[in-house]
């Protein structure tokens, strides 16, 4: 089995001693693979994980010849550095490539980049649109614009330089129209859901408040990566965050459990109603911790000191039917109130 301590490497520079700036974008093949690469700026150029053998380094741009002509390399049981080649300057005719980018709203735009491939040719369009690449030889390339926030018509133009100035190779410009997601979840507390609790997704600051059923959803997101965040006063959430990838699609699912956080003591009240004048007489409890009360005059109860949380309350009375038969109550840094019931009377 071959591994990655079996496979070798094959580097050089390309070079001008006339124009250190002409060493970019200089194609360079490798047979028997047929693999071609370009050079970075500084004329570098590598060919990586080769398995050992025999190889052939021979590189290419119009217009220039170079010394030596091609490489041969053997490759055995080492990287293989210091393959290097010189720029010669064969005196061919040299031609243009032009055109003009327009903005699909009205006039020129201006600071387009122009590439033109292979070659290492670009320049960038002026106030009016206008660009001219000098220096072409004979052959056939590729233009290609480019600007931040702007799609084009056509994606790129092949050219073809024959004894000529090529002219007429225009873009249309538009504004890009970046697709947009959204992320979407809910908060539970217990056995129900929370509204009101702040969402924020950063970056950006985008920020929205759950409903009624506890859920939220924010939208107009870009691809990339998100941190959501949610708040209450009176609440801890698990998670505390949720950190959330957007690729190519809207995210869901992104929820959260409440828990109240456990500060101060507060009032649980309500009204025990059905017969006139509402219930008397009637226990309210509150689990766990066993917190209870007696309904007044006019059915009014209040359990007091309860500790923020999360309780199951019940109601009774010897005889009486009394619904629901439990209530959820969530007690967060506030008095809570309307935990109310109706009493129905013994047959």
């Amino acid at each position: 089995v071959q591994t990655d301590r079996d496979l070798f490497s094959i580097s050089g520079v390309v070079f001008d001693p006339l124009d250190s700036l002409n060493v970019q974008d200089i194609s360079v093949f490798l047979s028997p693979l047929g693999t071609e690469i370009l050079t970075d700026a500084a004329g570098n150029y590598s060919f990586d994980l080769l398995p050992p053998g025999s190889y052939t380094l021979s590189p290419s741009s119009p217009g220039y010849g170079f010394n030596p002509v091609s490489i041969d390399v053997e490759l055995v049981d080492s990287d293989v550095s210091g393959q290097d080649f010189m720029v010669e300057d064969l005196g061919l005719p040299q031609y243009s490539v032009s055109g003009n980018v327009q903005y699909d709203l009205g006039g020129g735009l201006q600071n387009v980049l122009l590439s033109l491939s292979p070659g290492g040719y670009s320049t960038t369009t002026d106030v009016d649109g206008n660009f001219s690449l000098g220096g072409v030889v004979n052959g056939s390339y590729t233009l290609t614009p480019l600007l931040a926030g702007y799609d084009f018509a056509p994606l790129e133009i092949s050219v073809d330089v024959a004894d000529a100035d090529n002219t007429g190779n225009d873009f249309t410009a538009s504004d890009s129209i970046v697709p947009t997601y959204s992320i979407s979840g809910a908060v539970s507390v217990g056995t129900a859901y929370l509204k009101n609790v702040s969402i924020t997704i950063n970056p950006g600051g985008y920020n929205t408040l759950t409903d009624d059923n506890g859920a939220y959803s924010i939208s107009g997101l870009a691809a990339g990566n998100y941190t959501v965040t949610p708040t209450k006063s009176g609440f801890l959430f698990t998670p505390p965050s949720a950190a959330v990838e957007i690729v190519a699609a809207d995210v869901s699912g992104v929820n959260f459990d409440a828990m109240p956080d456990n500060s101060g003591n507060f009032n649980v009240s309500g009204l025990v109603q059905g017969p006139p004048g509402g219930l008397s007489g009637a226990t309210i409890t509150l689990q766990p911790g066993n917190h209870t009360a007696l309904s007044g005059g006019g059915g009014g109860y209040t359990v007091a000191n309860v500790p923020s949380g999360i309780y199951t309350a019940t109601c009774t009375k010897s005889g009486w039917t009394i619904t629901p038969f439990s209530q959820q109550v969530v007690v967060a840094d506030a008095n809570v109130t309307g935990i109310n019931w109706f009493a129905s009377p013994p047959l």
